[in-house]
């Protein structure tokens, strides 16, 4: 009688605790610097958006001839790369943004509906 082999049975891969803990570490390192970078872009595109809108209300004020006292204020810090390479930031994310402390439109052909298309535009609140 011939002697019958057993079919192998189907071995399942073995790994150690301190394998699972370094690919759980791994996998957890990569979720957050996504995460980082999901935010960090949509905080950059905020800005950007931002400060296109004050710079479109700028040129509107000026050019309908009012005028205006602007000055920059920091709106995030520079990353270590921005610090060590002395780099402001690029136009994609601004570091700085401009802030329009006060305007004045005397003895210009201004209307409330300019006013309020100004303010929806820009983001602005009138006082």
């Amino acid at each position: 009688m011939p002697i019958s082999t057993p079919e192998p049975r189907r071995r399942w891969y073995r790994f150690s605790l301190r394998t699972l803990l370094v690919a759980m570490v791994l996998l957890l390192v990569l979720c957050g610097g996504w995460l980082m970078y999901r935010r960090q872009q949509g905080q950059a595109k905020a800005n950007r958006e931002r400060l296109a809108a004050t710079e479109r209300a700028i040129a509107w004020i000026e050019e309908v001839g009012g005028q205006h006292d602007a000055t920059t204020k920091r709106i995030r810090s520079q990353t270590w790369l921005e610090e060590w390479f002395d780099d402001p930031g690029g136009a994609d994310d601004p570091t700085v943004a401009i802030v329009v402390s006060q305007v004045s439109l005397d003895g210009t052909r201004v209307t409330d509906a300019d006013l309020v298309h100004l303010t929806e535009s820009a983001g602005l609140a009138a006082r």
